[in-house]
């Protein structure tokens, strides 16, 4: 009806209709197709009977009026079409709007995640130019921890500079390398100190990379606060330079001990071999030290070792060494010495022994014998010279003389020293060696992990000899290799045994630096392996830090042969060598174990307990297994439980014990048991 008017108004106007239409199938077609087709339906209808009764009031031309249902299907399929694709314009005009407000929102909600992501980073996140200005165009707000200023008072032109915090003495170091990143359009990584707004000193892990786009360069990186870390290295520095001279040097006397005496004494071989010079090497023993320490005390014979060694050092030059060798054994190296000059020497040091010793207000009158060897006369080699000096030292008590020049025809001084490296590659072959196990078990379940095995000497004349005694031995012999491939045979002999028991007990041996260096070892462990039908991850081998150092590639490469196997490595007595976080993470290491000499006094000691605590978080920061030794209380156990520290080993739990021992222990239900506590997935330990 509205149709019919309009048209009528319009005189027959087919455009004026045709637009109508359109507009009526638009609105209908939005909402449904039925409403669409009725009016397609009526405008054929309308126009085919109008053109029969009434042609001019719907058509102007004489091919319409002649043929009005032809021109009506004309017409409604007009209004269709034009329809259609004002219809389809607007779907897809909805749909781009749609679709932009759905990427709208997404990017809303990407840059909500990254706010968020960002703001639980331990970092401070950056955005800033890479000109002199380097103005800040993003940072997070962590870094308000950092250096104790908010984020906003870095954002914009005009801001307070990050590089204004930078110490003085590192902001050259830390321009050029962004510079040089820069230049290369590669990333910089950077550690330099950070004022922070306390006064303090902070320092900053920071790494970065150039974005370069058409209008401008930025700097995109991200700077932790590292200052605990680098705390916890700094101690673990100082105890390894501490421990280092510890090592090498006498701790009652301050004196250069064993170790660092045998080193000198080699470096004179090399030195003297160049130049064809003699040097001397000289061995005291007090006479009668027994005596003064059973009458006035151990501290009375300590204060006189003490002062002993002070008057030693003055009888030499500046080039000789005084070494403390044990006990009451004293050694020296004397320079460039034949044996007219080694005489005037020891008449010096005898001299010096003259005066009495004032002990407590007691004078004592104290005598000594000494041994000379000469180089190369009687040796040219480091053991030679001190077993030859140390004969001449006997052969002086025994013939109650002052001192002894070394003479192979009086060579038959046997003492127990010599009996012990005469033997021991027969007690190797008799298997007189014998292996006590002591267990370590895991600190949050309680449960026994495995066992280190360690050796013992069932001699026939001296009873159980203890290994202080006779792996210095064995390492001065030759016979290091026999010796680990027999303890590391027994322990999977009896690993063997224990499996077919019922038992899965994992073993760990101690290694040396020839096993380290011997490319043939690996295989000598396959074979063994093999032999016991062992699985290689029951088998965990231990390694000193010095023992790496000596040769660190050739010891990388013998154990990642190991590893490779399937056998676990430990790094034994962590702490107490040349600690090192580099090397722990190139090597195939899978354990660390923090020597007892922090563990045991950890709760009295504050600098052991942080060394302690950093090791922890460095092993776990490092994916390794953290092993505590000499845990003798149930307060350290806790203790250590607390930090997080993964097993322990000692007393505590037990003591070593051979292997049958070691069985009835494990399954008597009598003995004392560790109870498993709850704890957290990153416990907090008490301040130490």
């Amino acid at each position: 009806m509205s149709s019919a008017l309009l048209v009528h108004f319009w005189q027959g106007t087919i455009e004026g209709h045709f637009h109508f239409f359109v507009m009526i199938a638009l609105l209908m077609l939005y909402e449904e197709w039925l409403p669409f087709l009725v009016a397609i339906g009526y405008v054929l209808v309308h126009h085919g009977l109008m053109g029969e009764l009434d042609a001019a009031s719907v058509y102007d031309h004489p091919d319409a009026v002649a043929h009005p249902w032809k021109w009506a299907a004309i017409h409604a399929a007009f209004v269709a079409g034009a329809s259609v694709a004002n219809i389809a314009a607007w779907r897809l005009n909805e749909n781009v709007r749609s679709s932009l407000h759905r990427t709208q929102l997404q990017a809303a909600e990407r840059e909500r995640q990254f706010r968020s992501l960002v703001a639980n980073l331990p970092a401070a996140v950056y955005r800033r130019t890479a000109d002199g200005e380097r103005t800040v165009a993003f940072l997070s707000d962590r870094v308000a921890r950092i250096t104790g200023y908010p984020a906003s008072d870095f954002v914009g032109e005009g801001a307070r500079s990050l590089r204004g915090l930078i110490h003085p003495d590192d902001v050259d170091k830390v321009e050029d390398a962004i510079a040089r990143a820069l230049e290369s359009s590669s990333s910089y990584v950077l550690e330099y100190r950070l004022l922070h707004r306390d006064g303090s000193t902070r320092w900053i892990w920071e790494r970065g990379q150039p974005d370069v786009r058409p209008d401008t360069v930025w700097l995109d990186g991200v700077f932790f606060d590292i200052t605990d870390r680098k705390q916890a290295e700094e101690a673990l520095a100082r105890q390894a330079e501490l421990n280092e001279h510890l090592a090498l040097h006498d701790a009652l006397t301050g004196l250069p001990n064993r170790t660092l005496f045998r080193d000198r004494i080699e470096q004179a071989i090399a030195a003297h071999a160049r130049s064809g010079s003699d040097f001397a090497v000289l061995v005291l023993d007090l006479d009668r030290f027994k005596e003064i320490n059973d009458t006035l005390g151990h501290h009375t014979g300590d204060v006189l070792l003490e002062e002993l060694g002070r008057r030693l050092e003055g009888t030499v030059r500046e080039a000789d060494t005084v070494a403390r060798l044990g006990g009451d054994e004293f050694g020296m190296l004397l320079d460039g010495c034949d044996r007219e000059l080694v005489g005037q020497l020891v008449e010096r040091v005898h001299a010096a022994l003259g005066p009495h010793f004032v002990l407590h207000g007691v004078p004592l009158a104290v005598e000594a014998s000494v041994g000379v060897a000469l180089y190369p006369e009687h040796g040219d080699e480091v053991d030679v010279l001190l077993q030859r000096a140390d004969i001449a030292m006997y052969n002086a008590k025994a013939a109650r003389s002052s001192s002894s020049m070394y003479d192979r025809d009086a060579d038959d001084h046997n003492p127990r020293r010599l009996a012990l490296v005469a033997d021991l590659r027969a007690a190797i072959d008799r298997r007189e060696l014998v292996l006590h196990y002591q267990p370590k078990a895991k600190l949050r379940t309680c449960e026994v992990e495995g066992v280190e095995a360690l050796v013992r000497w069932q001699h026939p004349d001296f009873g159980l000899v203890m290994p202080d005694e006779f792996i210095p031995l064995a390492q001065e012999t030759g016979l290091m290799k026999p010796l680990t491939l027999y303890v590391i045979d027994e322990a999977l002999r009896q690993c063997r045994a224990w499996q077919d028991e019922g038992r899965r007990v994992g073993v760990a041996v101690n290694l040396s630096t020839r096993n380290l260096i011997d490319v043939g070892f690996p295989g000598d462990v396959a074979a063994l392996l093999a032999e016991r039908r062992v699985d290689a991850k029951l088998l965990a081998l231990e390694v000193t830090e010095s023992t790496i150092v000596a040769n660190p590639f050739l010891a990388n490469s013998v154990m990642q042969q190991l590893s490779d196997m399937g056998i676990r490595l430990s790094i034994d007595d962590f702490g107490t060598g040349y600690s090192s976080l580099a090397y722990l993470t190139r090597l195939p290491v899978h354990e660390i174990k923090i020597d007892r000499s922090f563990v045991m006094d950890m709760l009295e000691d504050a600098d052991n307990a942080v060394i302690v605590r950093s090791t922890v978080d460095l092993g776990r920061n490092l994916g390794l297994v953290v092993v505590a030794e000499g845990v003798e209380t149930a307060a350290i156990w806790e203790e250590l439980r607390l930090l997080g520290c993964d097993e322990a080993q000692g007393y505590f739990l037990s003591r070593p014990l051979p292997a049958d021992e070691l069985s009835r222990w494990l399954d008597d239900p009598d003995r004392p048991q560790l109870v498993p506590q709850d704890v957290d997935e990153f416990p907090q330990a008490r301040s130490a």
